[in-house]
């Protein structure tokens, strides 16, 4: 494989993916936390009228109440925090990489061997990404 290949299909082709699911994650971990900050503190304000519309509001603030409870499951168990994070630490550690790697800099500028030095720092960053998610999935089914 070529550089300029290595470069685009692995390279920008990561960093691309890992950008769109950060993204993504992040959209999700932010919605469902302002909804649930907007569902838990509706809950509060709508049991005073609970008196006035017994019917309606007790049914209102209980589907509030389950809707939080939902939300927060939901962010718990697909961990959109996470993932948010994580995506962007590892796109923005490979975008560091190959921006070293093509203007030379750092340690790719003494190496006898550039570019299967970037080849392994891209490919150890990959790895470690995928093995940080084997821990937190296996973690997870643990507890």
């Amino acid at each position: 494989m070529t550089e300029d290949n290595y470069l685009k299909e692995r390279v920008d082709d990561q960093v691309s993916w890992y950008n769109k699911k950060s993204k993504r994650n992040k959209l999700l971990y932010l919605s469902t936390q302002v909804l649930i900050v907007i569902f838990s503190t509706s809950i509060p304000f709508l049991v005073g009228f609970i008196e006035r519309t017994l019917d309606f509001m007790s049914i209102l603030t209980g589907i509030l109440g389950v809707l939080v409870t939902i939300l927060t499951g939901i962010n718990t168990l697909y961990l959109f925090k996470d993932k948010w994070t994580s995506y962007r630490l590892t796109s923005e550690s490979l975008l560091r990489e190959k921006f070293l790697y093509v203007t030379k800099a750092a340690n790719y500028q003494r190496s006898e061997h550039p570019f299967q030095d970037f080849v392994s720092r891209v490919e150890m960053l990959l790895s470690d990404e995928n093995r940080l998610w084997e821990e937190m999935f296996s973690q997870e089914q643990d507890d």
